[in-house]
């Protein structure tokens, strides 16, 4: 068994000289405002550089990441935000895992659903809607895949597990009405049950297009692969395991796969929007 991966935060002292990027050299990964950087030819450190001076470090070959904040860096939550997700997502992919910028629910007994797309395309409030209908919740932000064999000579069968935070919906999503401002909301306040973990049956591609009718569209999984490679592009950052990573997105392409353009229309009404999703479930069956 690999021993556990390890992420080290911690307060600098003031002012601290921040680090700055290779000269002549390119970055690997751009992710909000932290970048990061090959620091050595075996591919087995990398450096990170936050915009609200943070610095830090992934090393690769002992699963560690250290970050450092200076004391008086006046806002460094985006730093540290962006500079963990980098970290666990290369990590977790010397793992085998992948992890994915999507949300995820399940209908009750069925397998797991990602509903994957840019920010404040829909995931959050199609996740809390399905919920309100009965169905279970993994996550609406950030989940992980992995894969095992259920038999030695079937292929690896994908699992999902949610990393649960604290919802963020618009202020009037229990009125049926948008204002525009993002509020807190605990998930365990919108009833239904949480799932850690659950087989995954089938992708989601929420967007927002509010003046016409809420519509589903089978995809490709060619465009299903281009559209998750969308969501998890430090999967490609470390050379050593973007080969892997990409079959494995592959073969998670081949489940079934829709856009959901979202309108008003299940916005105001969450159980029209589970009964236009009842052939999806259907088509992924059960685990």
């Amino acid at each position: 068994m690999a021993e556990p991966a390890h992420i080290h935060v911690s307060r600098g002292p003031a002012g601290h000289a921040r680090s700055t990027p290779p000269e002549g050299g390119s970055a690997l990964l751009r992710l909000g405002t932290a970048t990061a950087w090959r620091d050595d030819s075996l591919q087995t450190t990398l450096r990170l550089l936050g915009e609200g001076g943070a610095v830090g470090r992934i090393l690769l070959h002992s699963a560690r990441s250290e970050i450092s904040v200076p004391a008086d860096a006046p806002d460094p939550g985006q730093d540290v935000h962006f500079m963990l997700t980098v970290s666990s997502a290369l990590l977790l992919a010397r793992r085998e895992r992948a992890l994915i910028h999507a949300a995820s629910v399940a209908p009750p007994g069925g397998p797991a659903i990602l509903l994957t797309g840019d920010a404040r395309a829909g995931k959050s409030t199609t996740t809390a809607n399905l919920v309100a209908c009965g169905w279970d919740y993994l996550s609406d932000d950030q989940v992980v895949l992995s894969w095992e064999a259920v038999a030695t000579e079937e292929p690896c069968t994908p699992r999902v597990e949610g990393w649960l935070r604290t919802f963020h919906l618009d202020r009037g999503w229990r009125e049926g009405r948008v204002t525009g401002q993002r509020t807190d909301v605990d998930p365990t306040s919108l009833g239904g049950s949480h799932r850690r973990q659950a087989p995954l049956g089938g992708l989601l591609f929420p967007f927002l297009e509010p003046g016409r009718p809420t519509a589903l569209h089978r995809v490709t999984s060619a465009d299903a692969l281009a559209r998750l490679m969308r969501q998890s592009p430090w999967l490609f950052a470390d050379p050593v395991v973007a080969g892997a990573a990409l079959e494995r997105l592959r073969r998670v392409a081949q489940l079934p796969a829709h856009v959901l353009r979202l309108g008003m229309d299940v916005y105001r009404d969450p159980a029209r929007l589970g009964r236009l999703l009842e052939p999806v479930v259907l088509e992924m069956g059960t685990p």
